[in-house]
């Protein structure tokens, strides 16, 4: 009786149980990937693939909130093509060797660095050319609502022997 609403309804297309679905999810996953994957390239002039790239740094325009002894005079970035450990080879009462956990990174043109001595962060957005890199730091702590920061100018320098 009534069967025409049925056969002249569009079909849906069916595919075996799981024929096409993880396909589906490694497409997925790859569109989403492929900007990350964009996002992050070579920053012009800086190669840290063959060994670590020591700077020396200086600092102006410091905002308000920032002690001298907390900020950092030296920058060590370790090997890697995109990204590494850093450190620090000052020795203060705030700086040690091997305290906390800082790390570096590239995206597109610039060059990112987190230094911190366990208590307190130093976050670095760095914009390198040749043997200089210029930008910011901010004095990052779970009290301070608006971080301080200072402009800063690193020149690249030999690395101290250990």
């Amino acid at each position: 009786m009534y069967d025409c609403f049925f056969t002249s309804a569009p079909q849906l297309k069916r595919h075996p149980l799981g024929g096409n679905l993880l396909r589906s999810i490694f497409w997925r996953i790859a569109s989403a990937l492929l900007p990350l994957a964009l996002v992050v390239d070579h920053v012009k002039g800086q190669d840290f693939s063959t060994g670590p790239g020591c700077y020396a740094v200086s600092y102006d325009s410091i905002q308000p909130g920032f002690e001298r002894q907390e900020l950092a005079f030296t920058l060590v970035f370790q090997k890697g093509s995109t990204g590494g450990p850093a450190t620090t080879e000052d020795t203060s009462s705030v700086w040690q060797p091997g305290t906390g956990n800082s790390y570096w990174w590239r995206a597109r043109d610039s060059l990112f660095v987190m230094l911190s001595n366990g208590q307190f962060e130093l976050w670095m957005h760095l914009a390198p050319t040749r043997d200089t890199l210029r930008g910011w730091v901010e004095y990052q702590t779970d009290v301070a609502r608006v971080p301080p920061r200072a402009r800063l100018m690193a020149a690249r320098k030999p690395c101290a022997r250990s």
